[in-house]
């Protein structure tokens, strides 16, 4: 999968700007996205966001709105990093956005795809949220 022209990335969990970074892992995936990215602004996109573990996972769909951040892809390579950070458990999808401004637009976001069986709910919509209340 390519990015494409113009292409976006929706951020919901450790790649957010905002987001505690205690593992190294995830300091150098938000550097490589800091590094091939411009972040666009704090966005919303319709889903859910479960805790299967200290990461978020989510999945798309009405009845829920998850917060993060839209970043706009300046190094095309960049999404095949990103690919290799998140794993097999998610794979990335199109998906539409809200900007904090009111405006849509098309992103990729990535999708969490293993058993979602027990795995509780992260009932805000907002990593963060959780991150400061767990």
């Amino acid at each position: 999968m390519s990015a494409g022209p113009a292409a976006r990335l929706f951020v919901y969990g450790s790649l957010r700007s905002d987001a505690p970074r205690e593992r190294q892992a995830a300091r150098l995936a938000h550097a490589c996205l800091a590094a091939g990215a411009v972040r666009e602004g704090k966005a919303t996109i319709s889903g859910r966001l479960y805790a299967p573990d200290w990461f978020p996972a989510f999945v798309p769909g009405e009845g829920g709105k998850v917060w993060g951040e839209v970043w706009r892809i300046e190094n095309p390579s960049l999404l095949a990093t990103l690919d290799g950070y998140e794993g097999e458990a998610y794979v990335r999808e199109i998906g539409q956005a809200t900007i904090e401004d009111g405006s849509r637009v098309t992103a990729w976001t990535y999708r969490y795809v293993a058993d979602l069986a027990g795995v509780p709910l992260i009932a805000s919509g907002d990593y963060l949220d959780w991150v400061r209340t767990r």
